[in-house]
């Protein structure tokens, strides 16, 4: 397996029989990672025989070899083996996708593609396989490490005194000493096993000399004259049987290493899981600020970090270029305060920002120049997170005890698993950006464009659910069909632009008389609609009406002139005129017909015998 730095490019390779699916799926790829391409099964196959592949987007429907025969293939040879890949039909089928994830793929898209998709999970399972590459890596360098155990070998009496050591005994024991005290070899030795069982050690070699039984592999520590703790596997065997039992013999070997190895794949196996964890995390429906927060219990959560429960994230302000506090861990409310806002150079983090370099120190010195009372001595780790075109997005701090210093290993996944944190903001500000976007897109699709009010689509929406409420609550609703008198005159002899700046002052004036219970739409010229909700009688709808004659007789004034218009206005009532808003807004339109024919600037209530 070939280790992947953070800088170097993945190859991607598309196999599909249409050129111009792989020219589009090339086309969302190309810019960030090496993409090739083969038109069929066999192409595909002497394409990863010959070169390294980090990823495969396959087809599945293809003639002569389809994907499934493909990815068998490709798992049948101990080269391409670990090549993931991810299946791509237009195959949507649940039996289909559990077929292809039950072989082993990675991941299924179906088409037609979503680039934003196809790219977010492309970059998602390349990470993983980073970080995977980067477990395996650390593991590979410290196999070394391991070496054949050396054993030493103890002769005891029945009591546990030694009577023979061998040098390798001697050298873990007695660090090598030719004489060595006369010791209680069971006083010193500690077993893991005994502690988990709730017993003694003693309480093991007792068993072994009252039963003639040997104890084999036994993991403990052993206490050496110096006072430290050496990890041994132990094995003891009695001499002689039953109640000729003369002694025992003790061989015991240094696992030191075994130990070290032990934790290290824990350890591996710990960061895989908090980089997966955090890239999971991005898939989530979380703010950006709890998104980042998240991010930080991740990291504190690795136990074998020496990390301090505390940290912060900063993020650019483009347009002051400050630093701006975005999350933190454990900030006391005064130092929230105070590194709300950083300068560009102002303490560490701020030299981070301008330097763009990551930045450790083992303490707080003159350097660090926001200080608050209480604040204890400790270390600094700090580096800048950058987005793919190498521009400065924000800051990561993480705080270490005084005086201490990371191990590689830490430097080597803290740097990892921080560089990360783009494709969290990356991802999270693309929603943002598509959530008002798609916000702006319906209220220009719900909304007058000249008023500002409803229109007739969101007053469909909108009726529905008060008369559903209504239903529910055994009362009415009115609709008050109205239009402007006069108002043809004005817009003619003053022209559309005061004609506009009248129907907005209308609508202005007839909202500011509603409850918010109501809703007040043009649906078109002149022409409104108000739904009132939740009335007991039409005596509601009539008071309404009458109140908004009086108010729109009063003059509007429209560039230092008074203008007089009036409303007429036609009402029906939900249900007893109809269920639906089509049918109430045609009835109350025949109401308002009737005023018209009777003079204007009047009401009427639509009666199914008039019509």
């Amino acid at each position: 397996m070939t280790m992947r730095y953070l800088n170097d490019k993945f190859t991607i390779l598309i196999v599909d029989d249409l050129p111009d699916n792989i020219k589009i799926l090339g086309g969302m790829l190309k810019n960030d990672y090496s993409v090739i391409a083969a038109t069929s099964g066999a192409e595909a196959l002497e394409r990863v025989s010959s070169m390294t592949v980090d990823l495969i987007l396959l087809d599945v429907m293809m003639p002569e070899m389809d994907g499934y025969e493909v990815y068998q293939k490709l798992k049948a040879n101990p080269a391409t083996s670990d090549i993931a890949v991810i299946f791509v039909t237009t195959k949507n089928e649940v039996d289909d996708e559990a077929k292809g994830l039950a072989l082993g793929a990675v991941d299924y898209i179906t088409k037609p593609v979503n680039q934003h998709l196809v790219r977010l999970r492309v970059h998602n399972h390349l990470k993983i396989i980073q970080a995977t590459q980067m477990a395996q890596h650390l593991l590979n360098e410290n196999q070394a490490i391991l070496q054949g155990a050396n054993e030493g070998i103890a002769s005891l009496n029945i009591h546990g005194n030694i009577q023979s050591l061998n040098p390798v005994g001697a050298r873990l024991l007695f660090h090598g000493e030719e004489r060595w005290p006369d010791v209680l070899f069971q006083e010193r030795v500690v077993f893991c096993s005994a502690l988990e069982n709730g017993k003694t050690s003693s309480d093991l070699w007792n068993a072994v000399l009252r039963e003639g039984k040997s104890l084999m592999g036994q993991e403990g520590n052993i206490k050496r004259l110096d006072g430290s703790l050496l990890p041994i596997e132990l094995s003891i065997s009695p001499i002689g049987t039953g109640s000729e039992i003369t002694g025992l013999v003790c061989i015991f070997r240094d696992i030191t290493n075994r130990k070290k190895q032990q934790q290290l794949e824990m350890n591996c196996q710990i960061s895989s899981i908090a980089i997966s964890a955090l890239m999971e995390t991005t898939v989530e429906a979380l703010p950006l600020q709890r998104q980042l927060e998240v991010a930080l219990d991740i990291i504190m959560t690795v136990s074998w970090l020496s990390l301090l429960e505390k940290g912060a994230v900063f993020l650019i302000d483009e347009a002051t270029g400050e630093l701006v506090l975005a999350a933190q861990k454990n900030f006391p409310p005064l130092q929230q305060q105070q590194c709300a806002r950083i300068q560009p150079g102002e303490c560490l983090c701020g030299q981070v920002a301008q330097s763009q370099k990551t930045l450790f120190k083992s303490c707080v010195d003159h350097q660090h120049t926001i200080q608050f009372p209480g604040m204890e001595d400790h270390g600094h780790w700090i580096q800048p997170i950058f987005n793919a075109k190498k521009e400065l997005l924000g800051i990561v701090a993480l705080y270490f005890p005084a005086h201490s210093y990371p191990s590689q290993e830490e430097d080597s996944f803290i740097s990892t698993f921080i560089s990360y944190f783009s494709t969290l903001i990356n991802h999270r500000r693309m929603e943002q950006k598509m959530g008002v976007l798609q916000q702006q897109m319906y209220h220009l699709a719900h909304h007058d464009k000249l008023t500002g009010l409803p229109n007739r689509r969101m007053l469909e929406e909108f009726s529905k659910k008060i008369f559903a409420t209504a239903t529910r609550n055994n009362t009415q609703c009115a609709i008050l069909y109205f239009d402007l008198d006069r108002f043809k005159p004005i817009n003619d002899t003053f022209g559309h632009e005061y004609g506009d700046r009248l129907l907005q002052q209308v609508a202005n004036r007839v909202q500011e008389s509603l409850r918010k219970s109501d809703l007040l739409a043009r649906i078109g010229g002149d022409e409104f609609i108000i739904i009132m909700a939740g009335i007991q009688s039409v005596h509601n709808a009539v008071q309404l009406s009458e109140k908004m004659i009086a108010l729109l007789n009063q003059p509007f004034n429209l560039k230092g002139q008074d203008c007089h218009i009036g409303c007429s206005i036609g009402i029906s009532l939900f249900p007893d005129h109809g269920q639906e808003i089509e049918i109430l807004m045609k009835q109350a339109d025949q109401a308002l017909y009737k005023v018209k024919e009777h003079g204007r600037n009047h009401f009427s209530i639509f009666s199914p015998t008039a019509t």
